[in-house]
């Protein structure tokens, strides 16, 4: 079976890499490496308990699974630097202190030094913030991430095809998997 993948930013290419355990797959794109917004964007991981799945555990187990991925790839000498993966900590801040203590139980499931900052922590920032979190999590470079992918992708038997998409019609695949803007197309 042969897979289609319209778009070659993170997530285009990631799910390339993936789908290629199992099928030929072709990214059809007319963006690739910086000309992306994945490569200016810099990936913080923290998923938000707002994030909807098809099932209710369904955020958890996509949370966990992502989590542990990029966890594995930065403590791998040989893949954490040229994927610009790394460990960073850093302020949660909340409006609504209500929502404070389920925030914390939820990130706790992901992340590691996860707790609620002190009223002097909570005062250092400007603006009427009721509370906060701290938490170490990842960074993704993505200017380093993208070229990973890519290699992975092109070593892997991955075929490019560099065009713009006006229509999905216009694919001839047995699967198209569109990793980029739906708007797009309409």
């Amino acid at each position: 079976m042969s897979i289609c993948v319209i778009g070659a930013g993170i997530i285009g290419l990631s799910c390339a890499v993936q789908l290629q355990k199992r099928f030929r797959v072709t990214i059809v794109a007319d963006k690739f490496n910086d000309e992306t917004l994945s490569s200016g964007a810099g990936g913080i991981f923290r998923i938000s308990q707002s994030t909807a799945g098809p099932r209710s555990n369904s955020v958890l187990e996509w949370g966990r699974s992502s989590y542990r991925h990029f966890t594995e790839m930065m403590r791998s000498d040989e893949e954490a630097g040229m994927a610009g993966i790394q460990e960073v900590s850093g302020y949660f801040l909340v409006g609504d202190r209500h929502r404070l203590e389920k925030e914390i139980n939820f990130l706790k499931q992901f992340h590691h030094n996860v707790r609620a900052i002190s009223e002097t922590e909570l005062h250092e920032f400007p603006g009427k913030w009721t509370g906060g979190i701290f938490f170490t999590t990842i960074i993704i470079d993505g200017s380093r991430y993208l070229p990973f992918l890519m290699n992975k992708f092109m070593n892997n038997g991955g075929t490019i095809v560099k065009q713009t998409v006006n229509s999905l019609e216009e694919a001839s695949f047995n699967s198209i998997v569109v990793c980029r803007k739906l708007s797009f197309f309409f």
